[in-house]
């Protein structure tokens, strides 16, 4: 039979609009596949596209260009399965301090 199942999707909102990876970062984010075993979702705005995917490595789940590359525009360490279960703080990449630092703000 046919699937009818929508692709997942999740909201990521929060992160100061003044903030320089804001484009990249905020935005409606939809299941496109798996990357190490949990979803990995695709920003539908293609105009400052990112991906939102799960590190294996370092336990870690990541906004970034792409999944295969490092480096990241926001990331935060928790082993949830799915994207919308992250109960930890996100750490945002300051292009200024030229380090991660903690958003309460993103979710």
């Amino acid at each position: 039979g046919k699937s009818t199942d929508r692709p997942r999707a999740v909201v990521i909102a929060g992160l100061d609009s003044s903030a320089r990876l804001a484009k990249r970062i905020n935005g409606f984010f939809a299941e496109d596949g798996v990357f190490q075993g949990r979803p990995l979702l695709v920003k539908l705005d293609k105009e400052k596209p990112s991906v939102l995917c799960f590190f294996q490595e370092k336990t870690l789940w990541r906004v970034c260009a792409d999944a295969e590359k490092s480096g990241e525009f926001a990331k935060v360490k928790d082993p949830a399965q799915l994207p919308w279960q992250i109960s930890k703080a996100w750490k945002v990449f300051s292009p200024d301090a030229q380090k991660h630092t903690e958003d309460p703000n993103m979710k």
